[in-house]
């Protein structure tokens, strides 16, 4: 592209339309979830935080929680684009004015979501894209680092059976660390060897956040191929049952 000449511009912008036209919808009536990036202090205000609003729809005076571990506050002023509004939906960035909290270090990686719909943790379960500029496939157990918002932590998965490049297939992930882990979240693995420290080696999304104990790979499956994970979570449970609180926390979305 030659700005100066407009040459190749056309080209850019019918591209860059693509792009937009490929995109999934926004999920505006999902859980609410707003990956954290920064905070600062605005006299008179108190704390602002902001984030991308990823899923979901805040509005203010929303009652939210600031996981991993920060207690239950209230939204006061609300900001998109620095333009001051009552309801942001998902996919904007956002300032969110949180007077109540207060002598708290909220650090990357944290997350503001509703009271109860997303679990804090280590293990879980996931989909994974093994990217196919791999020469060889993934399978048995892999370690990586693991991005999942502005969250980050050492990973060390359990492939079920084999992954070619360029394909998707399920795996167990344990973190070194608990940290929030939103259903249907998504995510990119890097490498930790010396010879690919750093490099993407595939990414994927959360299948279910909180996992049965001993769940077999056959629900993995199930999750992944698209048949009704609340279904898959039911028959997984049988006689125990499955609490509607349950849903949003493990899948994702919520109870239809």
């Amino acid at each position: 592209v030659c700005p100066p000449t407009g040459e190749g511009l056309p080209a850019l912008l019918q591209g860059l339309q693509t792009c937009l036209h490929s995109q999934h919808q926004r999920d505006d009536d999902g859980p609410l979830l707003v990956p954290i990036d920064r905070r600062f202090v605005v006299e008179g205000f108190g704390a602002v935080v902001t984030g991308s609003l990823v899923r979901g729809q805040l509005e203010v005076g929303d009652r939210v929680v600031m996981l991993p571990h920060h207690p239950v506050l209230r939204v006061r002023v609300l900001h998109v684009h620095g333009i001051g509004v009552d309801k942001a939906v998902a996919t904007t960035r956002i300032a969110v004015n949180l007077p109540d909290l207060k002598g708290h270090d909220v650090g990357r990686g944290a997350v503001l979501v509703r009271p109860d719909e997303c679990a804090v943790g280590r293990v879980v379960d996931v989909e994974l894209r093994w990217l196919p500029h791999h020469k060889t496939p993934v399978h048995g157990n892999l370690n990586g680092n693991v991005l999942l918002g502005t969250a980050h932590a050492q990973a060390r998965l359990h492939v079920d059976g084999t992954i070619l490049p360029g394909e998707s297939g399920t795996a167990h992930m344990v973190l070194d660390r608990a940290i929030p882990l939103p259903g249907g979240g998504r995510f990119v693995l890097q490498g930790t060897a010396p010879t690919n420290h750093g490099a993407v080696l595939g990414g994927g999304r959360i299948l279910d956040a909180v996992p049965a104990r001993r769940r077999s790979a056959v629900f993995r499956k199930k999750l992944q191929r698209g048949v009704d994970p609340v279904a898959v979570l039911l028959e997984e449970a049988a006689f125990v049952g499955l609490g509607e609180g349950d849903i949003p926390i493990r899948l994702g979305r919520l109870a239809s």
